[in-house]
């Protein structure tokens, strides 16, 4: 079987900015596993690296260093 789509593991995903498996939970919380191995898994980035790298952006494209 090359893919599992109908697995349990088939809603994680590899984030490659925090290098950790994330998934969504089923109260919409993002939940992150460092002891799960990542073959075959979607490489994904988390939404906590998401919004870093937006505000990183922003704060360049402004000029601000300010928090």
């Amino acid at each position: 079987m090359k893919n599992y789509p109908n697995r349990k593991w088939g809603t994680l995903k590899y984030c490659l900015e925090c290098k950790k498996t994330w998934e969504i939970g089923t109260d919409g919380g993002i939940l992150f596993y460092t002891h799960l191995p990542t073959y075959g898994l979607e490489r994904k980035t988390c939404k906590g690296c998401n919004n870093l790298s937006t505000e990183s952006y922003e704060k360049q494209k402004t000029g601000s260093n300010h928090e």
